[in-house]
């Protein structure tokens, strides 16, 4: 078997990869989780708080 022939069987076998994994089923995340409103969590006085911060890693820890 030629280089280019075993190209061409690899890239089939490839394809027929490709298209047994298109088969399995698609899960969406954001339909089994529930959902939470978080902006419950960010309050206008949040806001005025976070923003008043000087430096970046403050911010994020104030958001975790």
């Amino acid at each position: 078997m030629t280089r280019s022939e075993k190209a061409k069987q690899k890239d089939k076998e490839v394809d027929a990869l490709i298209a047994e994994e298109s088969k399995n089923e698609v899960i969406d995340v954001y339909e089994i989780a529930q959902a939470k409103d978080i902006l419950k969590l960010f309050t206008p006085e949040w806001i005025e708080e976070v923003t008043a911060m000087k430096t970046w890693s403050d911010k994020r820890d104030r958001m975790i």
